[in-house]
């Protein structure tokens, strides 16, 4: 079936406009959170039934392309407006717009790492160290792919330049696409956290029960201020604060301990600036009533107390190390 052909929504039968775009717009608008998401592609003769509504866009969109080429449907390419011409953009063959379209993406691949590098702060502000729930953090990339799309498609329009061209078919799903991927999980959000921010990933420490727990050296989060502005001045301990997420149930809430040491001895030069280093475990109650996992989280501990003792701590203005008496 053509595109041109589907005048109702394959979900609620609702009336939809009769373009690629129009008929994605409406799924992401409207069927975007539906948990029970379950539909057929109306391009092709498949009687296969998509319940995740990404897979579905990424096979959807395949196919609209490959059957548009086959039917070398006029899809103009969206040159810089001011070298552009509505009077022989259909002279431009497909092959001239496909490799156009590759020189612009290679050409903005900086400009699309911006983007990433901006979803990741963004999302770093929201969470504000809680983590999300998958579903929440998917909403929300679905929830800014789309408002980008409409945004990109009624930009367009305003300059008189055909939405369903192969630059804007491109730039669109490669902003999906990494924004989905950021979302896709808390090891990927890591993974970004750790490319744009320098942010050091906690060790895990596997316990005899097969909990895992997490640690950051605190030589390692000395490194991880030091190399961003914004988190220079930054007071750890915030991060710490409402550990549980607001989010969730309280079927759902994580009973942490903490057990830690507060050193507030430090030089006189530095009581403007740094009040106190903190050295502190988090871990799982029921976890530490097991005595072995006590001595391998006090094992940790201790590790970081003779790093002060015998290494030193480098404290910020400071290019030699103070070292501290436990």
């Amino acid at each position: 079936m053509s595109i041109s052909n589907l005048q109702k929504c394959t979900i609620c039968l609702s009336n939809v406009d009769r373009t690629t775009h129009g008929y994605l717009r409406h799924l992401r608008q409207v069927h975007g959170n539906d948990h029970l998401f379950n539909t057929s592609c109306p391009l092709c003769d498949s009687n296969f039934i998509y319940t995740n509504l990404k897979s579905f866009i990424n096979h959807f969109r395949k196919h609209d392309f490959n059957s548009s080429s086959q039917d070398h449907s006029s899809l103009s390419l969206a040159l810089p407006f001011n070298d552009f011409n509505l009077d022989n953009h259909d002279d431009t063959d497909d092959s001239q717009q496909i490799q156009q379209a590759s020189v612009w993406q290679s050409e903005h691949h900086g400009a699309l790492d911006e983007i990433r590098k901006f979803y990741v702060k963004m999302l770093l502000k929201v969470r504000e160290g809680h983590v999300l729930p998958g579903n929440i953090m998917k909403t929300m990339a679905l929830s800014i792919t789309c408002l980008l799309e409409n945004f990109s498609y009624y930009l367009l329009s305003k300059l008189n330049i055909n939405v369903d061209n192969v630059i804007s078919y491109n730039f669109n799903n490669d902003i999906e696409k990494n924004i989905f991927e950021i979302s896709r999980n808390e090891d990927s959000f890591i993974a970004a956290c750790q490319s744009y921010f320098k942010f050091v990933k906690p060790k895990e420490i596997l316990l005899p029960t097969e909990e895992k727990q997490g640690k950051i050296c605190i030589k390692n989060m000395k490194q991880i201020s030091s190399n961003d502005k914004q988190l220079k001045n930054y007071d750890w301990i915030e991060l710490l604060r409402g550990v549980v997420n607001p989010l969730m149930g309280k079927n759902a809430i994580h009973k942490l301990t903490t057990f830690y040491f507060s050193i507030d001895d430090l030089p006189a030069r530095h009581n403007s600036s740094l009040s106190a280093v903190h050295l502190l475990l988090l871990y799982y109650k029921k976890d530490f009533d097991d005595e072995k996992n006590r001595k391998i989280l006090f094992a940790q501990l201790s590790k970081d107390l003779n790093s002060l003792e015998e290494d030193g701590l480098i404290l910020p203005g400071d290019k030699n190390p103070t070292y501290f008496t436990i």
